[in-house]
């Protein structure tokens, strides 16, 4: 059996100006993995309207899709090791235990809790959900718009098409400096 590649091949391409959407918010978190998560929760907390986007296609970033399990960073190190992070992390852990999905190290120097990753996201879900932060999932961020050096917006490639998110801030929680890398050419 032959197959048409061709007959079969969509062609994708770029919509022309005008082709698209706008959104707006107060503030703007690029990057829903665990740090934008609790950047875009304390804002929504703080009475802020929040956009949340990701290039990926869920909430959680590494935390959720690198098949860690270990939450590196929350704790120093060394026998008397302590929390550094703590509000969206204290709730976190608290409901991670509670729900049975925090298993914590008991050797002293190595303060590194493990976790049920399935728990993990489903805790993040109802807690944006709770929230009513506005998600852009499958966003990535192609143009940063400037005025002098603020940032006023960014635009977006998404599967169903370019995306203008204006904010009055915005964080880069993307982990690889999305938007200063982008603002910088």
């Amino acid at each position: 059996m032959t197959v048409d590649v061709w007959r079969n091949t969509k062609r994708i391409r770029r919509l022309s100006a005008g082709d698209g959407w706008s959104v707006g918010a107060d503030i703007c978190v690029v990057g829903a993995g665990i740090s934008g998560l609790s950047a875009a929760l304390e804002a929504a907390r703080a009475g802020l309207k929040v956009i949340l986007m990701d290039s990926q296609n869920q909430l959680g970033g590494q935390t959720y899709s690198g098949c860690i399990g270990t939450f590196c960073g929350f704790y120093t190190n060394g026998r008397r090791g302590y929390q550094l992070t703590h509000r969206i992390a204290d709730e976190l852990f608290a409901d991670l235990r509670e729900a049975g999905g925090l298993f914590e190290n008991p050797i002293e120097p190595f303060r590194v809790p493990y976790y049920n990753e399935i728990l993990f996201l489903r805790w993040a879900e109802r807690k944006v959900l709770e929230a009513e932060i506005q998600v852009l999932f499958g966003a990535t961020v192609r143009k940063v718009n400037r005025e002098g050096r603020r940032i006023v917006s960014v635009e977006a490639a998404t599967r169903y098409g370019e995306v203008s998110v204006r904010a009055d801030g915005f964080v880069d929680a993307s982990g690889d400096a999305g938007i200063v890398e982008i603002s910088r050419k």
